[in-house]
């Protein structure tokens, strides 16, 4: 369907979803009785969430809750035939009698299909596959499950690479481990992270993206990906809702605990650590339930890495191809340990099957330390630079809930929610030293062959390489969602065997959002600087001719070691002139006062080597000594900002269940946003005209408001027991980032750049159209589905160049965020989950799970470039070159989209012993547009293994030994430009593995 086309068709949609108001108003529940009770799975002894329950004759059913229990209401008095079912199970059928005005109670037990009672064994990766199929197939939505059972056996170290395995999702990774989704090619901020269905504040200090690896699956009921919205959900989803539902506490008492130690290839590193508990108490009526859970995690996130920025460099006259000139490439070694911890609450009063309230906390924090080491190749400043940095960052995620649900019985149910979630992202600390030599390259350098040829045009004079910078940073971002829900349903019937409810409600999010960044600089390269930070310190370092200190003064850090599997050297200078080059103490050094202050023993005579790392140690000492004399980096202060969001909802929907066969649901929801912004700005004096440095800080202020009607329809046809056919369409929205809103300016006179916000920037919206097939039996699922979504003034950040003469900022340029009118993604999933457990031995252990997506999406971006001509002419001066200024539109794929993705997993049960193999497949993914063609970023397709294995050690199986292996094949993050074969990024994290024991105790 063509974009902006035949939306009277999809207005009309959504009105045949209301066709039940009407008739549900003349409805009575005469000589009506109810039927509830509790559905138990006879495997696991444990409550059975989304079976089916129904009269036939009457065309009245439901699921059941999480907790096993159901509720039938408006039964006309008699006596009827109840069955139960679950995917998997075998069929149970009760008779019942119903009294008018009376409440009869029906506990059933299902029991695995084809399977006696002699030999039921507990198959967890196959219950929780069932799991998953049963909450799917049972839903009046699309939706993609990850089960209980499925989290605790899976090999992943956090939340975001559970929701990878799922279709038409892939992973953003930072440091080898999954940070945030991408769902269907659309960038993490398009889809809603939430905790039990409350949004959780974005954990990013740039956009409102939430980091994932906070989350612990130890801690999970399950996960939920709803791919198509219903009215009575929040409405800014483009891509999708990742809901994480917490655990309740079952029967009895209950506790668990693992213990993990990790290994790390990448450092040959025993430091990572993992444990987690749970504990949990029913009382004996079963009415109270209480369940606590911690964990802590230790993980070595290390990694060595690569960074090239590319410019165009022209056409090879001899080819006629492009060429791209490398501008600047940086080799990093990050060193960095994270600290995870957290734990969660959850208090559940179920005085019956018709009331319950939960209370449920989450909290939640990653510690995070940093030492960066890093070596610049300035091609386009001809700099060489080296720098070390250390950062502590600690992230805070905090949640509570309140929630109620009630049966009022005659059809009516009352659900309501109260909730307050808060993210803290903080930089208490971030110490920075950067060294340069300048006019570092030779004048044969090769820069247009990619990363390898340009490291041997530089000279490597690091008796030249002087201080040029030392920063020191500080960073606080906080968001608080405060969240209000209300939602009313009536049930009705129409005729002998159809069904529906109508429902409504209201809602209010309310979001506040800080930023506040401090910092201090000096560069004591500039000599007036110089003079205040050495004055009186002439006798402390090694200085140039200039008076500068020089690199040698502060190495001594750690062993030169292999860099990228050896493929480049990370050391100051060459391994040549580490085994030579000597630096002597020279007569001017008061060698007492500079062992001192470096803590080193240095005799006279000595000469300093360059054998080894930058010490962060003498970095500090540095720091201190001068901390006093380094000037305010008002930069740093111009991207603080404090924003204010409002969201009212309100929505009203109708479902109709017409017999067996068909489940039509249409409804609509309002959203209006109220919007308000303030920052401080800071302009550049004018140098031409006297001036220096800042001007004084300005508030600057800025709103806005909007309502989107978003109307919702869902269609389900059911002509078998094992056979489905779902279509979906949808409206949504999504709310730029905060930066991107927010008045904030910073002007950079040095390096002619401006970046800054766009307060009148517009939101996005989205028609979202799903078709799925569903097969399902005993064995499992298998479902193909197609969707497209198309999407209007998507925002994007886009650089471009001030030509307007009369402008002082003529040739500065200018990065700001930008509407794109119109985009569209559209793709093709394939999902199977297979399990042979009514299969004779030895096929009955075998777990298969496997999902396919191919995607493919266009956008149109506006760009700007500068075209140069160049003419060979006979005479002096022999070449003209003359230049234009074009803007244009140049279509390209969403940021983040990938073509393919594959999930693959393989699992085995037999007895005590259960494994697992997992692979992940994800093509090359659109990164970042360039100012042409050939400088797009994309991320380089990539194939992940993991494994897993588990065994109970004795037969009450009360004691397991857990193993797990990640990233089998050490595969690199990487990423390159355009369609050549230069690698932009690459980072190399190495192979993870843990082994551990798991408890657990039950009564």
């Amino acid at each position: 369907m063509s974009i902006r086309k035949g939306r009277f068709i999809h207005y009309g949609v959504f009105l045949l979803g209301f066709l039940g108001l009407g008739v549900a108003s003349g409805i009575r529940a005469q000589g009506t009785g109810t039927l509830e009770g509790i559905l138990t799975d006879g495997s696991l002894e444990e409550p059975l969430a989304f079976a089916n329950v129904g009269i036939t004759s009457l065309g009245l059913g439901t699921t059941t809750e999480l907790n096993g229990s159901y509720v039938l209401d408006q039964v006309p008095a008699g006596t009827y035939t109840v069955a139960f079912s679950y995917l998997g199970y075998g069929t149970v059928e009760e008779t019942v009698s119903i009294t008018a005005g009376a409440r009869a109670t029906l506990n059933v037990t299902l029991r695995p299909d084809g399977v006696t009672m002699t030999e039921i064994v507990v198959s967890t990766q196959a219950v929780g596959q069932r799991a998953a199929i049963n909450q799917q197939i049972n839903s009046n939505t699309i939706v993609n499950v990850v089960s209980k059972e499925r989290l605790q056996e899976m090999p992943d170290q956090n939340a975001a690479e559970s929701v990878g395995r799922l279709p038409g999702v892939s992973i953003q990774r930072d440091g080898g481990e999954g940070q945030r989704v991408v769902v269907r090619g659309m960038s993490p901020r398009f889809s809603s992270i939430t905790v039990n269905g409350v949004r959780v504040p974005s954990t990013d200090a740039q956009d409102r993206s939430v980091d994932l690896s906070m989350i612990s699956p130890d801690a999970l009921a399950g996960i939920e990906l709803f791919k198509a919205l219903r009215p009575d959900m929040d409405g800014d989803a483009i891509g999708g809702t990742v809901n994480f539902t917490a655990r309740k506490a079952p029967s009895g008492r209950e506790f668990d605990l693992r213990i993990l130690k990790g290994y790390n290839d990448h450092q040959q590193s025993f430091l990572p650590f993992r444990g987690s508990f749970s504990a949990s108490q029913r009382s004996k009526n079963e009415k109270l339930g209480a369940i606590l859970t911690g964990n802590f995690q230790r993980a070595d996130r290390s990694a060595d890495g690569l960074n090239v920025d590319y410019s165009y460099d022209g056409i090879d006259p001899a080819s006629g191809l492009f060429r791209v000139r490398v501008d600047n490439l940086r080799l990093i070694d990050q060193l960095e340990t994270r600290d995870r911890l957290g734990g969660s609450l959850t208090l559940d009063w179920t005085p019956n099957t018709r009331n319950s309230i939960v209370f449920n906390s989450n909290y939640g924090r990653t510690n995070r330390d940093e030492l960066r080491r890093r070596r610049s190749y300035r091609v386009e400043a001809a700099y060489q630079e080296y720098d070390i940095r250390q950062r502590s960052t600690n992230i805070n995620l905090l949640s509570n809930t309140l929630d109620g649900d009630h049966k009022l019985g005659k059809g009516w149910r009352l659900k309501w929610l109260a909730a307050y979630a808060a993210t803290a992202q903080r930089t208490p600390e971030e110490l920075g030293l950067r060294f340069r030599e300048q006019s570092a390259q030779r004048a044969d350098i090769v820069i247009n062959q990619g990363p390898d040829a340009v490291i041997p045009g530089f000279f490597n004079n690091l008796d030249e390489t002087f201080v040029q910078v030392l920063e020191f940073n500080q960073t606080d971002t906080e968001e608080s969602n405060t969240t209000g829900r209300v939602d009313l349903q009536y049930d009705f019937r129409i005729g002998g065997n159809s069904t529906g409810f109508f429902k409504t409600g209201l809602s209010y999010r309310a979001t506040r959002r800080e930023r506040d960044n401090g910092g201090l600089i000096i560069r004591p390269y500039l000599p007036a600087e110089n003079v205040v930070v050495l004055e009186g310190d002439r006798d402390l370092f090694i200085t140039d001719a200039n008076g500068r200190a020089l690199l040698v003064n502060f190495l001594g850090g750690g062993q030169i070691r292999p860099f990228l599997g050896g493929d480049y050297d990370f050391g100051p200078g060459t391994p040549e002139q580490r085994q030579g080059l000597r630096t002597p103490l020279g007569e001017n050094i008061d060698l007492n006062a500079y062992n001192a202050f470096f803590n080193t023993n240095y005799q006279p005579g000595d000469a300093l080597g360059y054998d080894s790392q930058l010490d962060m140690a003498k970095v500090r000492s540095f720091f201190e000594r001068y901390r006093s004399v380094l000037d305010t980096n008002v930069i740093a202060n111009q991207e603080d900002y404090a924003a204010n969001e409002d969201i009212y909802g309100a929505y009203a929907m109708a479902q109709l269940n017409l017999g067996k066969a068909w489940m039509l649901m249409g409804g609509v929801r309002l959203e209006d946003t109220r919007q308000n912004y303030r920052s401080a700005n800071a302009a550049p004096l004018d140098e031409d005209a006297g001036g220096s440095g800042f001007g004084a800080l300005i508030n600057q202020e800025a709103s806005q408001g909007y309502a989107e009607l978003l109307p919702m329809a869902h269609l389900r046809y059911k002509p078998s027991e094992w056979f489905d056919v779902r279509l979906a369409v949808t409206k949504s929205l999504a709310r730029p980032n905060f930066l991107s809103l927010v008045p904030w300016e910073r002007i950079n006179n040095t390096d002619r750049e401006i970046n800054r916000g766009r307060p009148d920037l517009l939101h996005t919206t989205a028609w979202n159209y799903d078709a799925y097939v569903s097969f399902y039996n005993k064995f499992g699922l298998f479902t193909v589905g197609v969707f497209q979504k198309d999407f209007f003034d998507t925002d994007y950040i886009r650089t471009y160049i001030i030509r307007d003469p009369a402008s002082r900022f003529r040739g500065y340029q200018v990065t700001e965020p930008e509407n794109v009118p119109e985009s569209s993604v559209r793709g093709l999933e394939f999902d199977l989950q297979a399990n042979f457990a009514s299969l004779p031995k030895p096929w009955r252990g075998l777990i298969l799970g496997a999902n396919l997506t191919l995607a493919k999406s266009q956008t149109s971006y506006p760009v700007s470039f500068i075209r140069r001509d160049t003419v060979f002419l006979d005479v002096p001066p022999f070449v003209q070159i003359t230049t234009a200024a074009i803007d244009t539109l140049r279509s390209g794929r969403n940021v983040g989209q990938a073509n393919t993705i594959a999930n693959l997993t393989l699992g085995y049960e037999l007895g005590r012993f259960s494994t697992r193999l997992s692979m992940l497949y994800q093509d090359n993914a659109f990164d970042r547009l360039g100012a042409r063609g050939e400088l797009d970023g994309f991320t380089a397709r990539s194939v992940r293994w993991d494994y897993s294995l588990t065994y109970w050690v004795n037969k009450k199986r009360s004691w397991q030994i857990v193993a797990n292996v990640n990233n089998i094949s050490n595969q690199p993050e990487q990423s390159f430009v355009g369609n050549t074969s230069f690698l932009s990024e690459s980072e190399f994290y190495g192979m993870t593995a843990d082994l551990g024991l798991r408890f657990r105790w039950q009564k």
